[in-house]
């Protein structure tokens, strides 16, 4: 996909915007005895949720594999010591750093209220994790994978679990110019991306799908439960995921391009999700921060919540076979690490 090709789409889409907020009075809700996970809450839309959170009085553990930044960010919050603020390693790119944290945290907490799988890569080169997973797969789709369902015992002990997945627009295929990647699909005979020419679109959007897809599943194989699950297109915010894609010195004159948003709109749909009263939101639902107009005709207007326009993304045998899939290569990998 040619760069310009690819801003022109986004440019276009979001030339109107029409900002969603909360309402201020779900601003006020307390949140005392809510123990909320939020991996990658070392910055961007992860720390700015978890400043409101925090401020809201849930307790907050901050999953990330930078200790050092994510104990900056702390002190963004709160500079004093305060038990209401955790801090686990997590490397999403590793499954023994993942099982590691879940066996921590399990150790510390009785349950878990609120799990925010938001941290995510995009633009990396051709790479793999530490199992063999594709980099941006491996990170913002098989770590969240597993560590949601590892997490899940813990869920089940809140009479009101949420979990919250970031996906993004590029999980569909309704923007591609011509001769662009192939956008919007799982590559179930390659999903490593090992065999084909690597590009680094696919390799994302294939990650964003997946997380949509598991998303749906999520929420049919608890429906009628106390954990409901949700999929979030947070915008194009500022943070710097793009300076993986983007030369240095273009990167401020792209966020102006793209007229990117501020974390704290980014965090909008994420916090509705979570302050919203059980009754009235539907479990695996999708949210956007803009209320979007897609380009072809059988797209709606998005909202809170709005329905994608991708046909791969709602249907649910996709989402079981993905599942599954996902199942047995962890499963695979984990008995291959023990065999080595």
């Amino acid at each position: 996909m040619l760069l310009n090709e690819f801003l022109l789409e986004l440019k276009i889409l979001f030339k109107k915007k029409n900002y969603l907020y909360v309402k201020k009075c779900f601003l006020k809700k307390n949140l005392s005895n809510k123990v909320a996970i939020i991996t990658g809450a070392n910055s961007g839309i992860g720390l700015q949720t978890a400043k409101q959170l925090y401020k809201q009085g849930a307790t907050i553990v901050f999953a990330c594999r930078d200790l050092r930044k994510a104990k900056i960010a702390i002190k963004n919050i709160t500079k004093k010591k305060d038990e209401r603020i955790d801090l686990i390693h997590l490397d999403l790119a590793s499954l023994d750093s993942i099982k590691q944290f879940t066996d921590i945290f399990k150790k510390k907490y009785d349950y878990l209220d609120i799990l925010i799988n938001n941290a995510g890569i995009v633009g990396v080169k051709k790479s793999y994790t530490k199992n063999g997973f594709e980099l941006q797969f491996g990170v913002n789709y098989i770590g969240h994978f597993f560590l949601t369902n590892l997490l899940i015992s813990s869920l089940k002990q809140s009479s009101d679990a949420r979990i919250i997945n970031l996906t993004s627009i590029m999980h569909d295929v309704w923007h591609n110019p011509p001769h662009s990647p192939m956008i919007g699909q799982i590559f179930f005979d390659d999903i490593n991306l090992e065999y084909r020419e690597f590009n680094t679109y696919e390799a994302y959007s294939q990650s964003k799908l997946a997380l949509f897809l598991f998303t749906k599943h999520l929420a049919r194989l608890y429906q009628n439960t106390n954990i409901k699950t949700f999929v979030v297109n947070p915008g194009w915010v500022r943070t710097n995921s793009a300076r993986y894609q983007i030369p240095f010195g273009l990167y401020k004159i792209f966020l102006w391009f793209m007229s990117a948003t501020s974390p704290w709109i980014g965090s909008q749909p994420i916090l509705y999700c979570i302050l919203e009263d059980k009754t009235k939101i539907i479990s695996g639902d999708y949210y956007s921060a803009i209320n979007i107009k897609y380009k072809h005709s059988d797209g709606q207007p998005g909202g809170w919540p709005m329905t994608s326009p991708s046909n791969t993304a709602n249907d649910p045998d996709i989402a079981e076979k993905l599942w599954k899939l996902s199942e047995r290569l962890i499963k695979q990998s984990i008995s291959d690490n023990q065999d080595a």
